[in-house]
């Protein structure tokens, strides 16, 4: 078992990703929003870029893991996932806009 990523967003709403879904969640922590992911993969972790769009990768061993660019407020993709090069273990990090 791997910790999920977990933050609270610019919007004071909450965001979890955990396995294969990222959820959201109101500051009384009620669902209002899920997502559920391309692969089935473990994605454990999120980023947040400056603009507030949060990204995620799937965890794996082998080449192409799917990294996902999320709307906060739609809960929806804002572009095709992206294939990664490399093997990853999901944890991302971010300078402005760039992953």
């Amino acid at each position: 078992m791997w910790p999920c990523g977990f933050c609270l967003h610019r919007n004071g709403d909450l965001y979890a990703t955990f396995g294969r879904y990222t959820d959201r969640l109101n500051p009384d922590c009620e669902p209002v929003g899920e997502y559920r992911l391309p692969m089935d993969l473990p994605y454990n972790s999120h980023a947040i870029l400056d603009n507030g769009h949060l990204v995620t990768k799937a965890s794996s061993d082998y080449e192409n893991s799917p990294i996902s660019v999320l709307d906060p407020e739609s809960m929806q993709e804002v572009c095709p996932p992206t294939l990664s090069p490399e093997p990853s273990i999901s944890r991302l990090s971010s300078v402005g806009n760039t992953v």
